[in-house]
């Protein structure tokens, strides 16, 4: 499993056949809209303690969110 500490603006843009994401809890920047144009995208998964902090900075996202 790849350590991911950033994921930069657009970096999933159009990517149709992305369905779900995991967030680990080693992320520490999010640029603007990276999921952009991903008509497939359902859930992605976040820490439960940094659920609310990405709510609140992606709202457009937000309701996609899940805890664990």
């Amino acid at each position: 499993m790849l350590s991911v500490t950033s994921i930069g603006k657009d970096t999933f843009k159009n990517c149709t056949a992305l369905t779900t994401v995991k967030v680990g809890s080693n992320l520490t920047t999010m640029g603007q809209t990276p999921f952009t144009g991903c008509t497939s995208l359902t859930t992605i998964y976040v820490p439960s303690a940094k659920l609310s902090d990405y709510q609140t900075s992606f709202p457009d996202i937000a309701s996609m969110m899940v805890s664990y």
